[in-house]
């Protein structure tokens, strides 16, 4: 977390925490889609958050789900007891990994278009319309905030990841075209592939990166990424929701290059 975010995260919690959740909900346009997102126990006295964060908006989903693993059942903290009496979703899962961020919701059926976002940031107030606007001009696309370009070296291996290049712009959306989950990603009722809910195949060629294996089914589904013309501003990290991150995992390790690596050759993605 950088030190210029500290001050507006701190105030923006602060403000979220104080309003009550029928203030949160009163008169809001509902938009047809579902918004999820997974946590695990080190945030679960945070997610309120970054859930209050998309209902603190004037647009908010029709459906928001929060999905956890099913330990968490009998023990959760007032916080999110507190949303799901408003009418917040919960899915119960066997599992930690992220991916369920995406296949918890899905696993619903309820056709809609699914926004997955992450339980440690803040979002603004125009994020979900934003995606949601974007989704209209191209209903059959995935729409993401932020994405980076998958690289090789001039003599064709596959860089590290510090070195594909983040986008925050729009642009002719290649194979490429990686979205990053963690700024928001909008992904259309058809998305899906044969092997998309295969647990065992991402235990065994993806446990730690979400963004990639949606990747992997996005391409083997024929997706395009497009990026809305206008974006929001950029979400705030939530103060002390970093302790435990697997982005930072993955990155100092190299892990997502070796992941990636994985999902290439097993699949044979064209890129």
């Amino acid at each position: 977390m950088k030190l210029k975010e500290y001050i507006p995260s701190s105030l923006q919690s602060w403000t979220l925490s104080k309003k009550t959740v029928d203030g949160l909900l009163k008169s809001k346009t509902k938009l047809p889609l579902i918004a999820s997102v997974k946590s695990f126990e080190p945030r679960l006295h945070l997610v309120h958050l970054a859930i209050r964060s998309i209902w603190n908006a004037e647009q908010i989903p029709k459906h928001t789900v929060l999905v956890l693993h099913r330990k968490h059942k009998e023990n959760l903290p007032h916080s999110i007891r507190e949303l799901e009496n408003a009418g917040l979703e919960l899915v119960y899962v066997d599992s930690d990994r992220s991916h369920f961020k995406l296949l918890g919701a899905l696993s619903l059926k309820k056709k809609l278009p699914v926004v997955t976002f992450d339980d440690d940031v803040l979002y603004q107030k125009n994020w979900l319309n934003t995606l949601y606007q974007t989704h209209l001009q191209f209903p059959s696309s995935i729409v993401a905030l932020q994405t980076r370009i998958i690289s090789r070296s001039e003599k064709g291996d596959w860089l590290p990841y510090r070195e594909w290049p983040t986008t925050y712009q729009n642009q002719k959306s290649s194979e490429s075209t990686l979205p990053i989950g963690g700024a928001g990603v909008l992904y259309p009722t058809r998305f899906n592939a044969p092997e998309l809910n295969d647990i065992q195949l991402i235990e065994k060629l993806c446990p730690k990166a979400d963004d990639l294996w949606f990747k992997a089914m996005g391409l083997l589904g024929g997706f395009e990424v497009i990026m809305p013309e206008i974006l929001p501003k950029s979400a705030l990290p939530i103060i002390g929701s970093q302790v435990v991150s697997l982005g930072r995992e993955n990155i100092k390790e190299d892990r997502n290059r070796s992941q990636w690596i994985a999902l290439y050759k097993y699949f044979n993605l064209k890129i």
